[in-house]
């Protein structure tokens, strides 16, 4: 119990000698990956969710200092992004129609630009705590759909098809959520962080080939971050 106390105690005083050896830049500039869980929100009669894909994103982060714990944060990420939908529709084939209902997986690459405000606490021994807000522009570079579709006769036909064409072009989301930085020495830390991506557009083009309705759908996910900065 001893050796455990004195341990802890050890930690504590090594975590606040490290605290008043910060050292806060005006640019830092860091790498991270973010695996994430992803749904689309369809906005079309007929249409509802799926489930959630998983995903992830790769890049590069940049805190700009604007004052004393404030910060923008940026950079750019290559984000692998999935969401399924389940909708009613038709598919011809060598002259036959038939109806079934679609189950379809969106797998969707988009290069993101965060445009972020990011708040941070002073040190706690080795770690400090923040929180971000803000905006993610996306730039649609490759997309591709995985088909189920289920037949009314119980027949199943599965299918992959290129869908760059049918994503729209941007994507625009309000991004928010928090983090933690661990120092490993004056300007270098590990960081871990939970973000909400809340899509704002469509991201669907064309119609569903029985209603003819416009397909829209939103984009969402959650995110978890971690990374370096130097």
């Amino acid at each position: 119990m001893k050796r455990f106390i004195f341990t802890g105690m050890l930690t504590i005083l090594l975590g606040f000698t490290a605290s008043s050896q910060v050292e806060d830049r005006p640019f830092q500039f860091g790498i991270q990956l973010a695996p994430n869980i992803g749904w689309l929100s369809p906005d079309t009669k007929g249409y509802s969710g799926d489930g959630v894909q998983a995903g992830f994103a790769w890049g590069f982060v940049s805190d700009i200092a604007i004052a004393r714990n404030y910060y923008f944060n940026t950079g750019f990420d290559l984000n692998y992004l999935n969401g399924k939908l389940a909708f009613d529709t038709q598919m011809i084939s060598n002259g036959d129609t038939t109806l079934g209902v679609m189950h379809r997986k969106y797998s969707m690459r988009y290069l993101e630009i965060p445009l972020m405000f990011k708040m941070k606490t002073n040190a706690f021994g080795v770690y400090r705590f923040w929180a971000n807000i803000g905006f993610v522009a996306g730039i649609n570079i490759k997309a591709k759909t995985s088909d189920n579709y289920v037949q009314k006769n119980g027949k199943v036909v599965n299918a992959e098809d290129d869908a760059f064409d049918d994503i729209a072009t941007a994507r625009l989301a309000l991004q928010f959520g928090g983090g933690i930085d661990y120092l490993i020495d004056k300007s270098t830390f590990l960081f871990f962080s939970l973000n909400y991506n809340n899509g704002l557009t469509n991201v669907l083009n064309g119609n569903n080939p029985l209603t003819h309705e416009s397909q829209r759908a939103v984009p969402s996910y959650l995110a978890l971050s971690f990374g370096v900065m130097f």
